[in-house]
């Protein structure tokens, strides 16, 4: 039976799901693309500064091949010529060699640049259509539907009970010390937005299920698989 259960198929994707599991998938291609890129534009720009020094040292070699030459010719003519020098002709077909790889590695610098702006580009734009697959993922969630369900549920419940108590006869709203009684509190609350209650603000506020939604959602973004909160 383990076996059998670990070589049963994952349940199929919602189209939602789908939608965002392929927006994932692109996003990451595109992120292992543009890092890709920035290594490969590193190593040029490594390899265009060594290439412009070596053809720096190139130009000083043919300067100095002229000195070099004739210098050879006077000790050669004196009787203590050593290992001949580098030829003018030699310099500058080295220099050429040199200057030749320069621009290859200018033109290869320059066209990976261009190529990892393109691909930051669509690093970014892939990132943007994230958060509209996540929200459609979460939209048509059975979870979010029981939310809402169990939110009205509440709701209604508030306004059967509150109902009640608009309609009895209760002493004044206010204690003797001028606080506001439990009644009034309560009927203060229902003429406001839940988040402003004072039960929300104080120290031991409820606590919340907005948390678990928020990391559920930020775990979607890299995971279309990834599961909403029970209510």
């Amino acid at each position: 039976m383990g076996v059998l259960s670990a070589l049963k198929p994952s349940p199929a994707l919602s189209p939602e799901r789908a939608a965002l599991a392929a927006a994932v998938a692109a996003a990451r291609e595109s992120r292992e693309t543009f890092a890709a890129l920035e290594t490969a534009h590193g190593r040029a720009r490594q390899e265009r500064w060594a290439a412009d020094a070596a053809a720096e040292a190139a130009q000083a070699a043919v300067d100095q091949s002229a000195r070099a030459a004739v210098q050879h010719m006077v000790d050669t003519a004196l009787g203590s010529a050593g290992t001949p020098p580098m030829t003018p002709r030699e310099a500058r077909a080295a220099l050429a060699e040199a200057q030749e790889h320069a621009e290859l590695c200018v033109s290869t610098f320059r066209t990976l640049d261009g190529r990892l702006a393109e691909a930051s580009s669509e690093v970014r734009q892939h990132a943007d259509r994230l958060p509209a697959k996540v929200a459609a993922v979460i939209g048509a969630s059975p979870e979010l539907a029981d939310l809402i369900a169990k939110v009205e549920h509440h709701q209604r419940e508030m306004i059967r009970l509150g109902l009640a108590l608009e309609g009895l006869m209760v002493p004044d709203e206010r204690e003797p010390n001028g606080a506001m009684s439990p009644l009034g509190r309560v009927k203060n609350r229902m003429l406001l937005p839940p988040l402003s209650w004072d039960l929300a603000c104080a120290p031991d506020r409820i606590p919340t299920v907005r948390p678990d939604w928020e990391a559920a959602a930020r775990a979607l973004e890299s995971d279309a698989r990834a599961p909403l909160p029970k209510v």
